[in-house]
């Protein structure tokens, strides 16, 4: 059975949902004092390992001195990630819960003196002889990516008792990310909106009187306010807007929920312009404290990527990407029936399949489309995505306080956890491939390499969750019987994987770089700043072709991935590697196929050239980035206006 699409209404509380829609964290512990034990457990082991290790690592002579040392740490990150993961995800699901806010606390606590007691640790590893770590390197080639980034930092460490002051301020270090979070998820109100045809044709929305009902992540909404606000009027929260208003085909309904959400955002303006000043300024004083020449030399580093490689992802898809998609725009005029494409028409689908019986799918449709998708990759890759399933890796629950968007969160020696807010759209099966990407990207690593070679590169690390949406295209080209549905797919396939992890992130990541640029030329950021910023990329990028709305230049007060370094480039980096990559798969078949396994399994063990070379493509080239563009254009011209 098809589930019907519902009337937008306020969401369901946390515990109203059903459990088999949500994750099970039982997995990790099956019970709160559960955790609350291994939490003590974990305290004490990391001060043995202190009292047993410390003056011993930076005195080995061989090697083979640091094996046991480092089993045993390992062993210590792999519980401290469990025990970190249980909290973090428990509040993931409910923001507005105060047991998990205060979990969620006690781990960050844990988390800074876990770094703290830890630091000497570091330490040690970079006054080793080098020699010593050139053998290990030798000994052990899953650590030579990890060796090669201790001499990485070597040159960039501070005084060990300053390292150390760091690692116990790590809980407050990381607060403007959690305040804002806090704010998005349980704080945010949108007032009420009704939607108005003879307002959308103007490009407004009917925003109803002044009650602000509907929290951030759905709060429930007040029938007195909804009854002030008029008739036919619809709550609005981030996980509705995002997760059905701003995809919705009825245009009145469309650009009032959009004016509605931008209300919302400017509210809290000002506070969220503070958290991300406070962040960015702090990794600047970061990098000039640890002798780097600019914040962003510190962040690629981290992310082991070369500056070049960074500045032409953005620059050459900017400044080539922009025609082909305002092409698209104007072919989503065309089929909307819109005299002008604004802003808030951007994500509105193009087409959809048809599908018989309504436009929402079941999640067992969408278990045996992911399956059917995947399949591709092999017996072993469809096991683990029906286990995804079967064990409740994914909570698909759309509730109250939730964390809106998507994510996996990777549990070694428990598994990945999944969540995303399931509203039944070919969305959102794009959204679950995409996280089941990353799933299985860490499953087949971590049965592989070992816990201190887990950490591979931003670069990539989006490459195994679009390659799954490219897959899942694929897979929809192939069932299509006609010209006409692969149109649709066409579409789908610019809509829900090329505009929104190419366009959206890139868009993103251009002003991140504007605004990382004023932080190293001294200049102090606010709210005013960052919308100037945004809005100025967003006309560089459209152009004439799309109406920037009022509230669009608050787009940046969306995303978390600015609490994470220099995230959002990332997406259109990975797609272009899984660009090539699928394209192999489909006409080379299983060849490719073992490539890409073996890109998977290889997890930290990559070079960010090595892991897309494997995959079949290199990033070095000049003519790569716009090769994937000219494939993007090519589907755009494949979508028929009818």
């Amino acid at each position: 059975m098809h589930a019907k699409s519902p009337t937008p209404t306020a969401l369901p509380r946390r515990s109203d949902v059903p459990v088999a829609e949500t994750w099970c964290l039982e997995h990790l512990y099956p019970t709160p004092a559960a955790w609350e034990a291994a939490c003590a457990e974990l305290g004490a082991a990391v001060r043995a390992f202190g009292e047993r290790w410390r003056g011993r690592a930076v005195a080995a002579t061989t090697s083979a001195e640091l094996d046991p040392l480092l089993a045993d740490y390992e062993a210590l990150l792999v519980n401290a990630t469990r025990a970190i993961a249980y909290a973090q995800l428990g509040l993931s699901g409910d923001y507005g819960d105060a047991d998990w806010q205060q979990r969620a606390e006690q781990a960050s606590q844990l988390e800074g003196r876990l770094a703290e007691e830890l630091a000497w640790l570091d330490s040690e590893l970079l006054d080793l002889d080098p020699a010593v770590l050139e053998e290990l390197a030798c000994r052990e080639p899953d650590l030579a990516r990890f060796v090669e980034r201790i001499a990485e930092r070597r040159a960039h460490r501070l005084h060990p008792e300053a390292e150390r002051v760091l690692g116990a301020l790590k809980p407050a270090l990381g607060f403007p990310y959690q305040g804002y979070s806090t704010t998005k998820l349980a704080d945010i109100r949108f007032p009420a909106f009704v939607p108005q045809a003879d307002m959308a044709a103007a490009g407004v929305g009917g925003v109803a009187g002044d009650g602000a009902v509907g929290a951030a992540g759905g709060a429930a909404v007040s029938a007195r306010a909804v009854d002030a606000a008029g008739e036919g009027a619809l709550p609005n929260s981030f996980v509705l807007y995002e997760n059905r208003y701003q995809t919705e085909k009825d245009t009145a309904v469309r650009r009032a929920a959009f004016r509605s959400f931008s209300e919302g955002l400017g509210a809290y303006r000002h506070t969220i312009a503070g958290y991300l000043s406070s962040w960015t300024q702090q990794e600047r004083t970061l990098a000039r404290l640890r002798g780097y020449p600019d914040t962003f030399s510190m962040l690629l580093a981290r992310q082991q990527v070369e500056r070049e490689l960074y500045e032409r992802q953005i620059d050459v898809s900017v400044e080539q990407l922009a025609p082909v998609m305002r092409r698209y725009a104007a072919k989503l005029g065309q089929v909307a029936g819109l005299d002008r494409v604004h802003y808030a028409d951007l994500k509105r689908p193009i087409a959809d399949l048809g599908l018989p019986g309504g436009e929402r799918l079941s999640l067992d449709q969408a278990r045996e489309l992911a399956v059917a998708a995947l399949d591709v990759m092999g017996p072993d890759y469809a096991r683990r995505v029906e286990q995804s399933f079967t064990e409740r890796w994914t909570d698909f629950a759309a509730n109250q306080g939730k964390s809106t968007g998507g994510f996996c969160y990777s549990v070694p020696g428990v598994h990945p956890y999944i969540l995303l807010s399931w509203d039944g759209r070919l969305a959102d099966l794009f959204t679950l491939v995409h996280e089941l990407g990353h799933a299985v990207h860490s499953e087949l690593a971590a049965e592989q390499v070992r816990p201190l070679a887990g950490d591979c590169s931003l670069y990539f690390i989006e490459a195994p969750s679009t390659m799954n949406e490219l897959l899942l295209g694929q897979y929809l080209m192939r069932e299509a019987r006609d010209d006409a549905t692969r149109s649709r797919v066409a579409a789908m396939l610019v809509t829900n994987t090329y505009y929104h992890n190419f366009v959206t992130h890139l868009l993103e990541a251009h002003w991140q770089r504007e605004v990382y640029r004023a932080i190293d030329r001294g200049e102090a950021l606010g709210a005013d700043d960052y919308d100037r910023l945004f809005r100025a990329t967003l006309e560089l990028f459209w152009g004439d072709a799309v109406v920037l709305d009022p509230g669009a230049e608050r787009t940046w007060m969306r995303q978390t991935h600015y609490y994470m370094g220099l995230y959002p480039y990332t997406y259109s980096a990975g797609l272009t590697i899984a660009t090539a990559a699928a394209e192999r798969i489909r006409t080379e078949g299983q060849p490719a196929v073992d490539d890409w396994l073996a890109c998977l399994a290889g997890g930290g063990t990559w070079t960010v050239t090595g892991f897309a070379r494997r995959a079949g493509t290199d990033i070095t080239r000049p003519g790569t980035l716009p090769g994937v563009i000219d494939a993007i254009g090519r589907l755009v011209d494949q979508i028929a206006v009818d």
